[in-house]
């Protein structure tokens, strides 16, 4: 299970990245109408210096989905959620993933602050819930801000997944999710 969030993670940088490479390449190969001195139109590509142009954004924008950084969260009582979030950290490094992060939901808050979040590239959380679908203790106050979030947008840019663990024998299983 968690290699498929590995998965979902990379196809869904793939996608993005191969949306962008495909706008490129649209505008590459636009043409622009002209009127020859007879009247007629003819197409005319576009100069070579909006080509070279095209080609230094793509070189730039060639970021490999393993050069991003991921952030694992993880929010426990028991610590399964925590030895599944170890699991995925594990599986990112071995698929060659080069940054990872791996913090508990209170010790993110503690470090960066909750508004650091809007500046995560991609953020995988792992939580537990206890009794009757509530946050583990070290998950309550990031779920408390997230909740008080109104804005729209406010995570925009942001790729995440979330893995919820609970009892489904308890009515609000997984009710903080």
């Amino acid at each position: 299970m968690s290699l498929a969030i590995l998965q979902n993670l990379r196809r869904q940088q793939q996608a993005k990245a191969l949306l962008k490479s495909k706008r490129e390449e649209a505008r590459k190969r636009q043409t622009i109408p002209i009127k020859s001195t007879l009247g007629e139109e003819k197409k005319e590509k576009k100069s070579d210096h909006d080509e070279q142009n095209l080609a230094a954004a793509r070189e730039r924008s060639s970021t490999t989905w393993r050069e991003v950084p991921i952030l694992f969260l993880y929010g426990t009582e028991t610590g399964n959620a925590k030895e599944i979030c170890g699991l995925l950290v594990q599986e990112a490094k071995d698929a060659g993933h080069e940054s990872t992060s791996y913090l508990s939901m209170r010790d993110y808050m503690t470090e960066n602050g909750f508004e650091a979040l809007k500046d995560e590239k991609i953020v995988v959380i792992v939580v537990s819930t206890t009794g009757q679908g509530d946050p583990p203790k070290n998950a309550e106050d990031f779920w408390r801000q997230m909740r008080r979030r109104k804005e729209i947008g406010w995570l925009k840019g942001l790729s995440f997944s979330i893995l919820g663990l609970g009892d489904t024998n308890y009515a609000d299983f997984c009710a903080m999710g």
